[in-house]
């Protein structure tokens, strides 16, 4: 009977309102980190793939920076950038420009003009020497 009533004891004591408020308590405390560790853990995981982006992107450029310099490293690679930097050319070489018939100009004006303005336009080109 005396163990009985020894049981009976322990039990009200570990039953009681605030043993059951020490455990709660506990129990949010240990919640509260593993949400704090898991928020981490998500966070290192979009760092993680930012930083693989970005370190793609790093050998993306590496690889065009190296195929620019091979190419710098040839005779025919230098002379074409000078020539697109400085617009220069050879001694002898001349520069040939291609104009298209009745001109750029007037196709840009061409939503602007009035119906009389593009009739005259029309003649004219029907007597022009070009």
């Amino acid at each position: 009977m005396e163990d009985f009533q020894r049981r009976k004891r322990i039990r009200r004591r570990l039953y009681s309102p605030l043993s059951l408020l020490v455990v709660a308590v506990l129990a949010a405390l240990f919640l509260r980190g593993a949400w704090q560790i898991w928020q981490k853990e998500r966070e290192s995981g979009r760092n993680i793939n930012q930083v693989s982006r970005a370190l793609e992107e790093a050998r993306r450029k590496e690889r065009q920076l190296s195929a620019g310099i091979e190419r710098l490293q040839t005779e025919r690679g230098k002379e074409e950038e000078i020539r697109e930097k400085f617009s220069v050319a050879r001694t002898g070489e001349e520069v040939a420009v291609i104009v298209e018939r009745g001109g750029a100009g007037k196709q840009e004006q061409g939503g602007a003009q009035s119906i009389w303005q593009k009739i005259k336009n029309w003649i004219s080109d029907l007597f022009s020497t070009e």
